[in-house]
């Protein structure tokens, strides 16, 4: 629902302003998209290991707080892309003017759709479906766990044990694979 808010806003705007729908403008709008998935992504996700590592506190709290970590670097990261398309507005020349005013539309679009649009419109979908706060933890873990993150309550050193046992164990049974290679296990590093 946000990426078609901001595909829609941009069209609306683009289409207001009185300038012509073309291939350019198809182009813009497929970039809109994926840089929209993309800063809704990282602010998704932030929000998925808030729920995943905070032990207290309601969806809406994990929300805030997981926006509010990601709120410098959406920012960032929109003003440098804008900065970048303005550039290409004001010296690009008229074949890419279009393209560039759509997708400055876009940025701007984008940016706050993936701050105040998304995550409110989860919210609300989490409450439409009943879940409390401790079920969609559990759904977080459990989807988390089985994407090959490390399962709760298993530190780093227990997990890279693990992995060392099953290595000699491997070497035990099949001593003739690995000849003449030289086979570590590479340290894990915990994910956030």
């Amino acid at each position: 629902a946000a990426l078609a808010h901001d595909l829609i806003i941009t069209i609306g705007i683009f289409a207001l302003s009185g300038r012509e729908l073309s291939l350019i403008m198809v182009a813009a709008v497929l970039t809109i998209a994926g840089y929209s998935i993309n800063d809704k992504i990282v602010v998704f996700d932030r929000i998925r290991s808030g729920l995943r590592d905070r032990l207290s506190g309601t969806v809406a709290e994990v929300m805030n707080t997981s926006i509010n970590e990601t709120l410098s670097r959406t920012i960032l990261t929109g003003g440098t892309v804008l900065l970048t398309v303005l550039a290409l507005y004001f010296f690009g020349g008229p074949v890419l003017n279009d393209f560039a005013f759509s997708f400055l539309i876009g940025v701007i679009v984008g940016t706050y759709s993936s701050i105040f649009i998304a995550s409110p419109i989860v919210l609300w979908w989490t409450r439409a479906r009943g879940r409390d706060t401790s079920a969609l933890r559990r759904e977080v873990i459990q989807q988390t766990t089985a994407a090959g993150r490390l399962a709760p309550g298993v530190t780093v050193a227990q997990a890279e044990a693990n992995l060392k046992t099953v290595a000699r164990a491997l070497e035990q049974e099949y001593p003739d694979a690995n000849a003449g290679r030289d086979v570590t296990v590479l340290p894990l590093t915990e994910t956030t």
